[in-house]
């Protein structure tokens, strides 16, 4: 896992914040399924960067990563979100590969979605809160599943639009 920002004090007449958090996964091995008599059923597996979302129900790209930009000045406070997750192996989905024995899987592409948050202090301690999730309406990676996407891990609503309004008393 990994994670680093840096803020900088009196940017552009407010405070600016860069940060990034992550996580890089090395390895995830799951060892061979076997009956009690010891009857291997399935072979073990290292997991990292596959997904098998319609039985076995994981997936664990090998990079996902957040990054972001804070700005805020005395009552206003504006949020740009990168998320990302890295492309993996369709375990549900082997592409037959000429002499070979050894099974090649379709690509998940990787998924990338950018959110926006605005918010301002207003009198009376009433605070609004404006966002708009997935800005450029990015459609999740297509997976074999129940659902035709990472259920876990994508985004299937498309561009959002909220609008909170908070007061306290």
């Amino acid at each position: 896992d990994f994670q680093a920002s840096y803020a900088f004090p009196e940017f552009g007449g407010g405070d600016l914040t860069l940060g990034v958090e992550g996580s890089y996964m090395i390895e995830y091995k799951r060892g061979p399924l076997q009956t009690l008599e010891g009857v291997t059923i399935l072979a073990g597996i290292d997991r990292v960067n596959k997904a098998e979302l319609i039985s076995s129900f994981y997936s664990y790209p090998q990079i996902k990563a957040n990054a972001f930009a804070n700005w805020s000045q005395d009552i206003h406070n504006l949020r740009a979100t990168v998320r990302f997750v890295g492309e993996m192996e369709d375990q549900n989905h082997p592409v037959p590969v000429a002499n070979s024995t050894t099974p090649n899987y379709a690509k998940i592409g990787s998924y990338v979605q950018l959110d926006l948050v605005y918010r301002v202090e207003l009198p009376w301690d009433t605070t609004v809160t404006a966002s708009i999730n997935n800005l450029f309406d990015e459609e999740p990676s297509f997976v074999w599943s129940q659902y035709n996407y990472d259920y876990t891990l994508g985004n299937p609503l498309g561009r959002t639009y909220g609008l909170a309004v908070r007061k306290r008393f």
